[in-house]
């Protein structure tokens, strides 16, 4: 018998937690953000908002789950938990209940009476499901690119542009070395990438994507992904000088590259080349069928060769009033200022739908490793 419920407090949220892994083994493949390590992380740090969880169930097991949550401000918004740190924002489903769940989104989710509903990171595939009205307004939320890999190392640098193989070939000679984060380093580790991500942003007078919260939930979600063997955080140096640091995480048979940070006097040695290409022959030899770049379209990822590409939608709703209008007006201000942020770091004019929220970070030592910077 199938039933349904919407989960609102998140002592209840945290007890689904087995049952959501669970769920999750038995899917070919899954993102990061949906697993309970990404979710848990970023609801500790956001307990104000209030948990709107879609609950799918077949007798008594957990059967499909969407994660919302609900906050108040200036208006009341509801969004997929830690949609301005994720990507893609899907459903939990096992094949087979899709259609169920999209029925029981559009009545217990689409309907609720807020002022705002913000749902990015959708496939196109999941918001013709929905059906949704003319109410709604379905906009691009971002494009991904993904590289479908070769079972040869050799043969997939071999299927690459001459540039780019010279950039990557060259590394030798600059006595590049990847060191891979552990159980007992990736506190460290992850200090360093995000003082080397804020070092290349404020090279552009920007304070970098990782701020507030954001940092503090990413550093958490990171460490308690290294314990469950999906967090594939690389430390660059060239001749035991830090260079650059690269974040992505593992699932069953994708690599998704989330973060790259490097000091910016070492930009002409390509270190973002050097960590996307150690990470992309590591996933090679593991046997991982492809490499996902995650949001984004920037020329670099092009040079990568990607063979799947896929426009994500950004479902939006405002109700009638005050409220309403000033939500509207604050979503089109803050997409303006994402992509003209894009533009500078990146060399993209793409908008991409995102929230960009600057504030002072904690976290702002780099722990021992400091001294190697220049």
């Amino acid at each position: 018998m199938i039933s349904h419920a919407i989960v609102r407090r998140w002592e209840e949220f945290w007890s689904l937690g087995p049952e959501w892994t669970a769920l999750l083994a038995e899917l070919e493949d899954y993102n990061p953000f949906q697993t309970v390590t990404w979710l848990h992380s970023w609801a500790v740090h956001h307990r104000s908002a209030e948990p709107h969880v879609l609950v799918l169930r077949d007798g008594s097991d957990l059967v499909a789950a969407a994660p919302l949550v609900r906050s108040r401000a200036l208006w009341t918004t509801l969004r997929p938990m830690a949609s301005r740190s994720s990507d893609l924002n899907h459903p939990v489903v096992r094949p087979g209940y899709e259609a169920i769940l999209d029925q029981a989104i559009c009545e217990l989710v689409l309907k609720e009476p807020v002022d705002f509903i913000d749902w990015p990171g959708l496939s196109s595939e999941r918001v013709e499901a929905f059906a949704v009205d003319r109410e709604f307004n379905v906009v691009p939320s971002g494009t991904h690119l993904a590289r479908t890999l070769d079972k040869d190392p050799d043969a997939w640098l071999g299927s690459l542009g001459k540039s780019l193989r010279r950039d990557i070939q060259r590394q030798d000679r600059l006595g590049a070395r990847i060191e891979w984060s552990t159980q007992e380093t990736v506190e460290t580790d992850l200090h360093c990438f995000l003082a080397l991500h804020r070092r290349r942003w404020r090279a552009k007078g920007l304070p970098g994507a990782f701020v507030g919260r954001r940092a503090r939930t990413f550093f958490d979600a990171c460490q308690r992904l290294q314990r469950s063997g999906n967090l594939w955080l690389a430390t660059l140096f060239y001749h035991e000088r830090v260079a650059g640091s690269l974040v992505a995480f593992r699932t069953p048979k994708t690599v998704w590259f989330y973060q790259c940070g490097f000091d910016p006097v070492e930009n002409s040695h390509s270190p973002g080349t050097a960590l996307i290409a150690a990470a992309t022959r590591r996933a090679i030899l593991e046997g991982v069928h492809a490499f996902d770049f995650l949001r984004g379209d920037e020329a670099y990822k092009r040079r990568w060769m990607p063979d799947q590409t896929q426009v994500a939608q950004r479902l939006l709703r405002f109700t009638d009033g005050p409220r309403g209008f000033l939500a509207k007006s604050w979503v089109q201000l803050a997409s303006q200022i994402e992509d003209r942020v894009r533009s500078k770091v990146e060399g993209t004019s793409r908008v991409s739908g995102g929230l960009l929220v600057a504030d002072k970070s904690p976290i702002e030592g780099v722990g021992p490793r400091q001294t190697d910077f220049r």
